[in-house]
């Protein structure tokens, strides 16, 4: 999911401001930089009234281009989770989850839907430092060095995931609100960066 804002979406503020030799294109940024740095509330906000995602992980989703006076445009993009590969969210990153003796990992994914236990599920390290909820899923052969033939099994697992922070936002009335609000704030900042500059005149 991205939100892009440019400088053709600020083009009253431009032609007012357009006038002014120093200054404009520098309050222009910071108005557009204003915009997006607010996105971050918004977009936790809206995941969370669905979704027992930790805000540290939605958080770690989020990417901002900031603007700058040289390239008037700001952009919000939010990532796939599972570490950039499009898995999803890892189970390990839902609120409120916990390992049992016996069913396995009990986690609470939606906020209008009961406890799902993962049976069989547990929670691993591995050598990395990665935490995840893992299953397992069978055995893998592991082979010899010397002669290339198959010389022991060893149990092979599998992380689990569910719905991703972009899944979590694809309402299509989502998109439209985020972006309603990041152009409410860059205009309340315009108009605040725009009295600043003509007070000097």
């Amino acid at each position: 999911m991205k939100i892009t804002i440019n400088e053709s979406d600020l083009a009253d503020f431009h032609f007012l401001l357009s006038g002014i030799e120093s200054g404009a294109d520098k309050a222009l940024s910071r108005a557009l930089n204003k915009g997006v740095d607010g996105v971050g509330p918004e977009i936790k906000t809206i995941v969370q009234s669905t979704h027992n995602i930790k805000s540290t992980t939605i958080t770690g989703q989020i990417r901002k281009q900031k603007a700058s006076p040289q390239h008037l445009r700001a952009k919000v993009t939010v990532g796939q989770g599972a570490y950039g590969r499009g898995k999803g969210t890892a189970i390990i990153d839902f609120a409120a989850g916990r390992a049992t003796r016996r069913s396995g990992y009990r986690v609470k994914l939606k906020k209008n839907k009961g406890i799902v236990t993962l049976a069989n599920a547990f929670v691993a390290t591995m050598k990395s430092g990665h935490k995840g909820v893992f299953v397992r899923v069978g055995y893998t052969n592991l082979y010899s060095r010397e002669n290339g033939s198959p010389s022991a099994r060893k149990e092979a697992i599998k992380e689990v995931f569910s719905t991703s922070t972009v899944d979590a936002l694809k309402n299509p009335g989502n998109y439209a609100t985020l972006r309603a609000k990041v152009i409410a704030r860059i205009n309340n900042e315009l108009a605040r960066q725009t009295d600043l500059l003509l007070s000097r005149f």
